[in-house]
């Protein structure tokens, strides 16, 4: 027996609201929410990994970078100054003027945004073209030089917060940079292989950077990090290899390429090289010169474990892993002013202060809820990965004061 019509048409009828209801809620959500204020910014949380670190000449202040979310903090309260968030990107690096008197962060979005630290206010925001994947001061102070995802750098007055001019530096990729101490030169190194010194007043190239792989390129990898020995005459180069290179690395060797480079500024040409097998992602020279500190990156990540290379003896060891969480590497690194402390970033979100003289670390610092819970290493049983009973909050606290004061004493010396 046939259905009857009527049915048929019921079923049609319903079976078209079935498709319209869930339509039409959709439309009326839009249309209550249109107009509505934007949700509050989401702050960092535990667990998200720190981007990137730097510490302020006077040794008061830090800037900390979590991705989407950064952060000028006084050093001995942990006090924050100035935040900021960041939409769908995120930012990328952050430093401090020579003075201390303004804290710059940059992101991918383009957005570089300028801080007092003596106000404790938000200067302005400047929109750049591109990504920025690097920024630093001039050692005078008056300008920032920021590298982007396009290959240029830009010289930003730091005054006005304007865009003078740009460099033209290398085809594509980010660009890493370095001031010499005598800031007559800029090292740059970007993400298509090449490096090279540049004269600060002109912008042209005083000598390329070759190691006689494929023509003039510096590393097969991309070149991640520069630096400056404090003499001007030398220069180290990192790199982490690409996808197509790292296929064909077989132990720690990538066909004659390295992970750092000393390069010779009179001649362009290396003078020794470090083999590390998935290659290094930051540089921090000590202002002894005698060595310089590198984060070894693990497996295809930046993440690593925080390394010592001599620069005298060439001789490379690992100092420090993450001892309270598993699976936590090293994600941002930066010396504090005096060369005594190191100040480290974990995957995991964590930061320690690390003793460069007895090589260990003294403080961790971890974010909870958006409070800080300081841990020493008599807080934290490794063998066991346990945390024994005792140890208030206020001795804890104490103990972030005091290592805070001894930075800011070594700063001020």
């Amino acid at each position: 027996m046939t259905a009857r019509p009527t049915l048929c048409r019921k079923q049609g009828l319903v079976g078209r609201w079935n498709f319209a209801l869930p339509a039409l809620a959709a439309l009326l959500i839009c249309a209550a929410s249109y107009g509505a204020p934007a949700a509050p910014p989401k702050p960092a949380t535990a667990g998200d990994p720190v981007v990137a670190l730097s510490l302020a000449p006077d040794g008061k202040h830090v800037l900390v970078v979590w991705g989407q979310r950064a952060e000028l903090r006084k050093l001995n309260s942990l006090e924050c100054l100035c935040f900021a968030n960041t939409k769908g990107w995120e930012f990328r690096c952050g430093t401090f003027a020579p003075d201390s008197s303004q804290a710059v962060v940059g992101a991918e979005d383009g957005q570089v945004r300028f801080w007092s630290t003596r106000q404790g206010v938000a200067e302005a925001t400047l929109t750049l073209p591109t990504g920025v994947t690097a920024l630093r001061f001039t050692p005078d102070g008056k300008y920032v030089l920021a590298g982007c995802w396009d290959g240029l750098v830009r010289v930003l007055d730091a005054g006005s917060k304007t865009v003078l001019r740009e460099i033209k530096t290398h085809r594509f990729g980010s660009v890493c940079l370095d001031f010499s101490a005598d800031g007559e030169h800029v090292l740059l190194g970007a993400a298509d292989q090449f490096s090279a010194c540049h004269d600060w007043a002109s912008g042209d190239v005083t000598r390329r950077l070759s190691a006689g792989l494929n023509g003039e390129k510096a590393h097969l990898g991309m070149v991640v990090d520069v630096a400056f020995l404090p003499n001007g005459k030398r220069a180290l180069t990192a790199a982490r290899p690409t996808g197509s290179v790292h296929l064909m690395r077989k132990h720690t060797v990538i066909h004659g390429d390295a992970a750092v480079r000393l390069w010779d500024l009179a001649t362009g040409k290396p003078l020794r090289a470090l083999d590390r097998r998935y290659g290094v992602s930051a540089l921090a020279v000590h202002p002894a010169a005698d060595r310089v500190y590198v984060i070894d990156a693990v497996g295809n990540q930046a993440w690593g474990k925080l390394g010592c290379l001599d620069l005298l003896t060439w001789t490379y060891r690992e100092l420090f892993t993450d001892p309270i969480s598993k699976d936590s590497w090293v994600s941002a690194l930066a010396l504090a002013p005096g060369g005594k402390w190191a100040v480290l970033g974990t995957s995991k979100g964590r930061m320690f202060v690390f003793d460069l003289q007895q090589e260990q670390w003294k403080v961790a610092l971890s974010l909870n809820a958006e409070t800080w819970t300081v841990e020493g290493p008599e807080h934290w049983d490794a063998a066991h990965e346990t945390r024994p009973s005792g140890g208030t909050k206020a001795r804890k606290r104490g103990l972030w004061t005091e290592i805070a004061a001894q930075l800011a004493a070594d700063a001020a010396r």
